[in-house]
């Protein structure tokens, strides 16, 4: 073994202030912080503990750590407060190459420390109007896929629009962070309802809906429901009652747009869509084109990684879509899963990256969180019938997304965990 890893083989040695301690304790609060599920953060981090000598026990959750370590003194327990943020996927592939370098004694433990604070403290790669203006590009491009016209498309991408302002708000300004899902809800179905009144071909629940679509939890719920499979009972259960909590707040905030329109007199609740205004059949193709360059910026990607997320997208979508005709709806998000899953975990096999890059944004095209928006909207217009319907089909969308993706787990495993 290299000489800089020599103190490493003997375990007693090992304490909490050590330096192995720190770099596994960082590395895990800066994993979970950007939204690691919580089975494939303990693989890891084991692994590494194991591969330093370190012993080590790790227990996450989604707003903490519990980390166990273990000397001559006995073990000692850390509890590491997570700062949860959104996902940044440039920051989880340097994570992940300070582990693979530690991991093959390419840099020392304390190199690795450091490289781990560097990442946490590099400034946001796309600042200012830029993600803004995505909102609006991923809200147009997701009305026309959810089958919108050109009003729908336009309306969409206004709400959008407003929707990347609030965002940009609430990470600025934290006690507004707070309301942010209630305040885009709000905003969305106001909004929406204004432009379906004042233009014709406009619905106003397309509009809302896609208005919305980034922030709709289906990316937590999906986490959720694999954390529940892999029997983490508890970081499961928790990222689950977030997700149903986020979906709640928007539809709150739906219901209160949609009563402030009636009293102005925009109509009644959403109006869903009468078919006309349709766009030809190229323009799908196109709104799929540009969804992943606005991923790229809405995830904090790297743009040498603008390929594999086209990729991930386009099999998702059409794969999706092509199960639905055959099989059925939740079927059909079942083969796109499975699709999806196997080319994340090809590209994480083969370039030696974490499986997350692809799979992130190839999971907001099955969407399951729009389901739950429907459900939320209604429940707020007295269909107590149909909300609980659409609830459930939410729930049996998540379901398959999830067995999709632990079935390619077995066909094509992950060389490693993250």
């Amino acid at each position: 073994m290299d000489a800089r890893f020599a103190n490493v083989e003997n375990p007693e040695q090992r304490l909490r202030g050590s330096d192995e301690a720190t770099l596994l304790t960082e590395l895990a609060s800066s994993l979970a912080a950007h939204g690691t599920p919580a089975h494939r953060l303990e693989d890891a981090v084991s692994a590494l503990a194991e591969r330093l000598g370190v012993r080590a026990r790790f227990f996450a959750m989604p707003t903490a750590v519990f980390a166990t370590y273990e000397d001559e003194h006995g073990p000692q327990t850390t509890l590491i407060d997570v700062k949860s943020s959104d996902v940044n996927l440039e920051r989880l592939v340097g994570l992940d190459r300070v582990l693979n370098d530690v991991w093959d004694e390419r840099c020392t433990v304390r190199e690795g420390i450091d490289r781990i604070r560097e990442i946490n403290q590099k400034s946001d790669r796309y600042p200012g109007i830029v993600p803004i203006v995505c909102f609006a590009v991923v809200s147009g491009s997701a009305a026309r896929l959810i089958g919108g016209g050109l009003g729908d498309v336009l309306a969409a991408g206004a709400i959008g629009l407003l929707v990347g302002v609030l965002c940009d708000l609430a990470r600025r300004r934290r006690e507004y962070a707070r309301v942010l899902e209630f305040s885009a809800g709000l905003v969305a179905a106001l909004l929406g309802m204004l432009l379906g009144a004042a233009f014709a071909g406009v619905s106003s629940q397309t509009a809302a809906l896609a208005g919305v679509i980034f922030l709709l939890p289906g990316l937590t719920l999906t986490m959720a429901v694999t954390e529940l499979s892999t029997r983490n009972w508890v970081a499961g259960t928790t990222r689950l009652v977030g997700a149903m909590t986020i979906l709640v707040m928007i539809g709150f905030g739906v219901a209160m747009g949609q009563r402030v329109g009636e009293l102005i007199g925009l109509g009644h609740g959403l109006a869903e869509s009468d078919g006309s205004g349709g766009l030809a059949a190229w323009t799908t193709w196109l709104a799929l084109a540009l969804t992943p360059a606005a991923f790229v910026i809405l995830f904090r990607a790297l743009w040498q990684d603008l390929w594999v997320i086209v990729l991930a997208v386009v099999v998702a979508f059409v794969g999706a879509r092509l199960g639905s005709s055959l099989l059925g709806a939740q079927l059909g998000v079942f083969v796109g899963a499975l699709l999806l899953s196997l080319v994340s975990n090809g590209y994480a096999r083969v370039l030696n990256r974490p499986a997350v890059v692809a799979s992130a944004p190839g999971i907001l095209m099955l969407v399951p969180g729009a389901i739950g928006f429907r459900s939320m909207t209604a429940f707020s217009g007295h269909d107590a019938l149909g909300g609980v319907a659409l609830a459930v089909e939410m729930i049996l969308v998540a379901a398959a997304l999830v067995t999709g993706t632990l079935l390619a787990n077995v066909a094509l495993p992950p060389r490693k965990a993250l």
